[in-house]
């Protein structure tokens, strides 16, 4: 989910089951919200970030899963994908001001249809971060039902209903000290 707030953009990912959820998806949410708790204070001055991804990359060791983007993160601003990338070659060292969001991605399925992501959304302070997206549940949220609408595949649609209605019905609002928002 994105919002963007005098010419900034917030970055925000959840998950959202329709139906009951298989175990494999549980598993594999927990493993990427571990992930985002685990890596979240090397979002701090100093840090580099090539650093961040090889700490996500020993994560992965011993899991059986591997990661689907070839970065743990990236900085935001005014577009959504900017540096610095939380990649293994990006030499660049993080300082007070930037802002960065920590996706660790996991797919389930060989047709990459069923993923598990979580993406939360920190700028680089002294001491260490804040984060810009609190409030939002890391747990999948459970949808009864995707209901159809004509045109529309049940992903499309849940695409569709995360950035709108549950959003709202859930309470959740990104925030940033600067940039006020919700979604």
């Amino acid at each position: 989910m994105q919002r963007r707030q005098a010419g900034y953009l917030c970055n925000l990912s959840r998950g959202i089951g329709f139906g009951k959820v298989k175990p494999a998806m549980e598993v594999a949410q927990r493993l990427v919200t571990s992930m985002v708790e685990t890596r979240a204070p090397d979002i701090r001055p100093c840090t580099v970030a090539s650093g961040i991804r090889r700490k996500e990359l020993e994560m992965f060791e011993g899991t059986g899963y591997k990661p689907v983007v070839p970065y743990t993160g990236h900085g935001v601003g005014r577009a959504v994908h900017g540096p610095p990338y939380l990649y293994e070659k990006d030499s660049t060292v993080l300082e007070p001001g930037m802002v960065a969001t920590l996706e660790p991605m996991i797919t389930l399925t060989s047709s990459g249809d069923l993923n598990s992501s979580i993406a939360d959304q920190y700028v680089s302070t002294e001491p260490g971060n804040e984060c810009l997206t609190t409030g939002a549940p890391q747990d999948i949220h459970l949808q009864e039902r995707a209901g159809r609408r004509p045109g529309m595949t049940q992903s499309r649609l849940g695409c569709r209903t995360a950035t709108g209605d549950i959003w709202r019905r859930m309470g959740i609002v990104a925030r940033n000290s600067r940039l006020r928002g919700s979604p």
